[in-house]
């Protein structure tokens, strides 16, 4: 999934030919499973805890979909 965001205006917009059921994602080991609205909130998150990361999976909904499940 690709979008596009303006830096000095509100801009947004999906990339063409975006699927939102590509999402931004990854597979850990445990049954643990966290979803994020944005790349952004996940990429925050793992920056606070770091610990022991890759064994949790993550997914990032970009926006409120819920194809990325």
């Amino acid at each position: 999934y690709a979008s596009s965001r303006g830096i000095q205006e509100k801009f947004r917009q999906d990339a063409a030919g975006a699927e939102k059921a590509f999402g931004f994602a990854h597979r850990g080991t445990d049954k643990q499973l966290l979803v994020f609205e944005a790349p952004i909130d996940l990429l925050s998150f793992l920056s606070l805890y770091k610990e022991d990361w890759q064994a949790h999976s993550y997914a990032a909904a970009c926006g409120v979909s819920d194809q990325v499940l």
